[in-house]
């Protein structure tokens, strides 16, 4: 009879990680939500696939433990993510021929899945601002605006567009109206977004 060397299996099986794996982990740490369900909804995969991916975001040491039905708690954050996900990667040199069908020009400060999820990672980088410029309450309005009231209410829908952004891989139409609107107040009044 022969004997299977089960130590073996699962070492293998933890270090060969799923081709989702990194937009698997972006997503989680950039929502804060690491459930296989979420996973399997957002990325139309089976649970069981899921929840392999969740395994593995444990064994890199971005998420924690299994707690019961509660999400697992998401244990790094995007920068501390992005140096886990280049550690030990190769990464392609940067091309200088815009006409070469394989041109990119990303380097070594801007990988390839940060700029898969630029809209998320300007969200990121937005929504904090916004509210912060919104807080200080110091600032003028433009003249579009009666009051700073609505002008303050023009800037949470913009922050409500870009929390959107970060969150959710798939926009309802409800959703979709929102983030226009905001998009579109956000490009139009961004030069009234400093003092």
């Amino acid at each position: 009879m022969e004997t299977k060397d089960v130590s073996q299996t699962e070492h293998s099986e933890t270090t060969e990680r799923d081709p989702l794996f990194e937009e698997v982990a972006i997503t989680v740490v950039s929502s804060g939500n690491a459930t296989a369900d979420r996973i399997a909804f957002d990325y139309c995969i089976g649970s069981n696939r899921a929840s392999r991916i969740v395994e593995q975001l444990e064994v890199a040491g971005i998420v924690g433990p299994y707690q019961g039905g509660k999400p697992r708690k998401v244990l790094v954050d995007l920068p501390t993510l992005k140096a886990k996900l280049n550690k030990n990667k190769n990464t392609r040199p940067v091309q200088t021929n815009p006409f070469n069908p394989d041109y990119f020009s990303y380097t070594d400060d801007y990988p390839i899945e940060e700029v898969w999820n630029t809209d998320n990672v300007l969200a990121q980088l937005i929504v904090p601002r916004l509210l912060a410029f919104k807080e200080l309450d110091k600032h003028g309005c433009p003249e579009d605006f009666k009051d700073m009231r609505a002008w303050n209410n023009a800037i949470q829908e913009m922050v409500d567009a870009f929390e959107l952004m970060k969150y959710v891989q798939s926009l309802s139409d409800e959703e979709s109206a929102i983030v226009e609107k905001g998009l579109n107040l956000f490009c139009k009044y961004f030069r009234y977004l400093w003092d």
